[in-house]
């Protein structure tokens, strides 16, 4: 895919999540019944990630491949990913709590998902392939593999809005 076509795709996926976080209303701010994050909390934790990846971009530092750890880390992001696993969060600079109500997490994560956006634009005349920030579980990624991993989240975590839903 054409890096400028995965960016306005991860810009419509933001905005399709928000939207359905949206529809939940009053619902949408209520843990479920078992425990666990509200719909709010979910999208506030996906503009947390995104402000971390902000955050490590701004720094710009170089970044090390470490081949094999980087290859299972990415394997285990994938896996979680794909078959809708929960899992702990690897960093607490992505809880959401306490938290925000739902009208700063919109303002927030589209204002985040902005300078995201227009930070990775200024990057496409560059080296694509460059690691450009670190997760802390799959290792480095590119800018392409970034984009990637934050579409791969926020369908990842629109998987959890649909089991808070069937859950009412």
């Amino acid at each position: 895919m054409i890096p400028s076509e995965a960016l306005k795709d991860l810009s419509r996926d933001r905005e399709v999540f928000l939207e359905e976080v949206r529809a939940l209303g009053e619902e949408g701010t209520k843990p479920p019944s078992g425990g666990g994050w509200s719909a709010v909390q979910v999208a506030q934790h996906l503009m947390l990630a995104e402000e971390a990846f902000l955050s490590a971009l701004a720094s710009d530092a170089p970044l090390a491949r470490r081949p094999i750890r980087d290859r299972l880390g990415a394997l285990a992001v994938w896996v979680v990913f794909r078959m809708g696993l929960r899992v702990s969060i690897p960093t607490s600079r992505v809880d959401p709590n306490p938290p925000l109500p739902f009208s700063q997490v919109e303002a927030r994560w589209r204002e985040v998902g902005e300078r995201v956006g227009a930070d990775l634009r200024g990057r496409l005349g560059g080296d694509v392939g460059r690691p450009v920030v670190r997760h802390p579980v799959s290792g480095p990624l590119d800018l392409m593999e970034l984009v990637e991993f934050l579409r791969s989240h926020i369908r990842h975590h629109r998987r959890q809005l649909r089991r808070l839903n069937e859950g009412r």
